[in-house]
């Protein structure tokens, strides 16, 4: 027995000195490129590897790593968040060699254990080099390729090592560890902390144990055809299982609806068509693209880009209009958006309009959609508006089409003299938008009909003191005075009020409020488009909620297309700037036109036989009361549930 124990203990102490985490990497049959720009990790799926600080062992949410099986070799790409933009990263000096390198910031991949250890390390700079496990140069190093970038707040690197170039262990498998090696500096002093991908604490220079995986022995095939998606489906990689052949949509006569596409890598220029049957199709692209990660919110119902730690995020949200030469190929698999409007004399039933993929002049797939058609919409009978604060008169017609032709029926009018209101009146009354919203109540000619805003979010006393002379100012004028109230200190003013915006956390007060008008507010850009759908369609029928306001349509300026906004991030703005001074649509956009219909589905309904759909949807009628999260992550999606309104609109 005493002999069985020794053994025991002797495969458990070699175990726990050994690689940890015998896992399984995930494999892609798609080439990386390594430019520093690490978005194949996200558009290809690589598994995440948890970072923790080798001192303690506890999580470390600053570094973010992840690792990828290609054929070309071991894919790694590790992201640090640097709130100081990278300012603050400790370079080596030029001359420095290179096993002094690790005396400031650095990056590494290690493979192997014991002798046969290499460290892959980049510096800031786009220096490289491979130490070996005691820290020196290895002499004729094995080919490898990295590359290294700060962009937002992130400091970003790349490594693709041939399969050649990995050490082995038995049974072909591989050690690896990721670390990030970061120098803080305070007070005159210079610390070290070191991140790992190995759990727990370690007290060897290069990190903990090591993860094991091993080689994969075969690669699957790269897909040859387009596959349709679930709606607002925005995850940076959908598994290949998850597609399907056909897309389907749901809309009642006049209405828009959209089908969702993924095109495999290829050479040649991607161009989409369809088939007659409905009115103003175009297709778009989805594009991926990184956004600076400022946590500006504390609540956990309301999402806001990044979670706490975290730096920049892969964001899937802008909408790119077809081109006239077709949509240019990346490398990587390319998602597209296709719209269009179900007639408005279409008869119930079922619309088949197939969706053809072209690549370089030759048909790359057909995609059948299948469209169900219901009976048209009564007029809404709910507000729906916008904070709109661009005061471009160039901008107001086009800007104002948008917003009506995604539902809205309201806008802010943010003229500040009597001829800039009556120039954005006839815009607006152009439009078929109500556009006597003033953010500015001066510029109201006297004699109109008008909102006037009176308040937004004022929060301390003094603000909520300097509020109510301004609403009783504006009512003496003959004006409506309505503001945002955000705090629950603030809903007093509710009392010199003709209307109220209220959060959607504070739903549940609405209905005690002694303003005649209550409405929720949200902001328009969240990264999950679940928020938008479920706070237009459902949120906004919230007990003693007459209607939505949405901040705000557009960033204030132009901006690029790539930039990185300020601390509201680009102002949770509907639409983005496409750096020619123009707009771009945006998923979330689209999210809040299809829930503006889920809602006018709703109405047409009546009570009782909307309830009797949402009883089917779990979560769907407390979201109805106010407690929209409970919507979330039930087993259905907001395609489904349009799908059985207009099932129900469509029968007698």
């Amino acid at each position: 027995m005493r002999r069985l124990w020794l053994v025991a203990a002797a495969l458990v102490w070699g175990l726990a000195v050994g690689a940890a985490g015998l896992g399984r990497l995930r494999v892609s049959p798609y080439a990386v490129k390594v430019d520093g720009d690490p978005r194949e990790a996200f558009l290809l799926g690589a598994r995440p590897l948890p970072m923790s600080d080798a001192v303690t062992g506890r999580p470390d949410g600053s570094v973010r790593a992840y690792v990828l099986a290609t054929r070309e070799g071991l894919y790694v790409a590790v992201l640090s968040t640097e709130p100081d933009g990278g300012r603050g990263l400790l370079r080596p000096l030029p001359w420095a060699p290179p096993q002094e390198w690790v005396l400031g910031d650095w990056m590494a991949v290690r493979l192997g254990e014991g002798a046969g250890t290499r460290l892959f390390l980049m510096v800031p700079g786009a220096m490289k080099t491979v130490l070996d496990g005691e820290g020196l140069p290895v002499e004729g190093p094995p080919p490898w390729r990295a590359a290294e970038s700060v962009f937002g707040r992130t400091w970003a690197g790349e490594w693709l090592i041939p399969w050649a170039s990995v050490p082995r262990e038995r049974e072909g498998r591989f050690c690896l560890e990721v670390l990030r090696g970061r120098k803080v500096r305070a007070d005159g002093v210079v610390q070290e902390s070191l991140s790992q991908s190995s759990p727990g604490p370690a007290s060897w220079r290069w990190g903990g144990r090591g993860l094991s995986f091993a080689v994969p022995s075969r690669f699957p095939e790269a897909a040859t055809e387009p596959r349709a998606l679930k709606p607002y489906d925005v995850r940076p990689y959908i598994p290949a299982g998850q597609g399907a052949r056909e897309a389907h949509s749901a809309a009642p006569a006049g209405q828009e609806v959209t089908a969702w596409l993924e095109v495999p890598p290829g050479e040649g220029t991607v161009s989409v068509s369809v088939s007659p049957g409905l009115e103003e199709v175009r297709a778009s692209r989805l594009d991926f693209w990184w956004q600076a990660g400022r946590r500006e919110e504390i609540d956990a119902l309301f999402p806001v880009r990044v979670a706490a730690g975290m730096g920049d995020v892969l964001v899937g949200e802008r909408l790119f209009p077809e081109p006239k030469e077709g949509f240019q190929p990346d490398g990587m698999p390319q998602r597209f958006v296709v719209k269009g409007r179900v007639p408005a004399g279409a008869k119930p039933g079922t619309l088949l309009v197939p969706i053809r993929i072209e690549r370089g002049g030759h048909v790359l797939g057909e995609i059948p959609w299948k469209v169900k058609v219901a009976p048209a919409l009564p007029p809404p009978s709910r507000l729906v508006g916008a904070y709109y604060l661009d005061p471009k008169e160039s901008h107001w017609g086009p800007d104002l089409r948008d917003l009506a032709e995604h539902g809205l029926t309201a806008v802010t009018c943010p003229a500040r003299d009597g001829a800039g209101w009556r120039r954005f009146q006839e815009e607006a009354e152009r439009a078929g938008l109500d556009g006597r919203w003033a953010l500015h109540p001066d510029a109201v000619p006297a004699g109109e009909e008008a909102w006037a805003y009176v308040a937004d979010e004022p929060a301390t006393v003094e603000a909520i003191g300097r509020a109510r002379p301004r609403a009783l100012a504006a009512k003496a004028r003959g004006l409506k005075p309505w503001a945002a109230l955000a705090w629950p200190n603030s809903l007093g003013l509710a009392t010199v009020l003709d209307g109220v915006a209220v959060p959607p956390n504070l739903a549940g007060q609405a209905r005690r409020l002694a303003s005649s008008r209550r409405w929720l507010y949200v902001q328009g850009l969240r990264e999950n488009p679940f928020y938008n759908r479920v706070w237009a369609g459902l949120l906004a029928r919230a007990p003693g909620v007459d209607g939505l306001w949405v901040f705000c349509y557009a960033p204030a300026g132009d901006g690029g297309a790539d930039d990185w906004a300020g601390p509201m991030i680009r102002y949770d703005a509907l639409v983005d700037p496409d750096g020619k001074g123009g707009r771009l649509d945006t998923v979330q956009f689209e999210a809040l036109r299809a829930g503006i219909v889920d809602g006018r589905l709703l109405d047409a309904l009546g009570p009782a036989r909307a309830r009797a759909v949402l009883a089917r949807f779990p979560g769907a009628l407390e979201a109805l009361r106010g407690e929209y999260w409970r919507a979330r992550d039930r087993g259905w999606s907001f395609p489904e549930l349009r799908q059985a309104l207009v099932a129900a609109w469509a029968r007698p």
